[in-house]
């Protein structure tokens, strides 16, 4: 991924493209005549680390780069003993909704 220099990303094929980004694209793209380059969230960087890394790889002719996973939607996360969301899932929804 020469084009997100300096920052540091891995290209991984093993996993296929999440859920959360082909529920969308298969309506916006049915034909699949797009690249996609899908880009999980990671939760250990913050805001300005992921909107500088769209930024490079907006750059790429064609492309088009989707930032899906762990802000609301972490599966590995879940308790499923709970019917209560994580607090920084609702404080996130919030400043969505505003």
């Amino acid at each position: 991924m020469e084009a997100a220099k300096p920052i540091c990303v891995e290209k991984d094929t093993r996993w296929g493209i999440d859920h959360s980004t082909w529920s969308v694209l298969r309506h916006m793209f049915p034909h699949a005549d797009i690249p996609v380059i899908q880009v999980s969230v990671n939760a250990d960087e913050p805001v300005d680390y992921h909107i500088e890394l769209g930024k490079k790889l907006s750059t790429i002719p064609g492309a088009l780069p989707i930032g899906s996973g762990n802000i609301v939607h972490n599966l590995s996360a879940v308790d499923w003993h709970t019917e209560a969301g994580f607090d920084r899932a609702d404080r996130f929804d919030e400043k969505r909704q505003s």
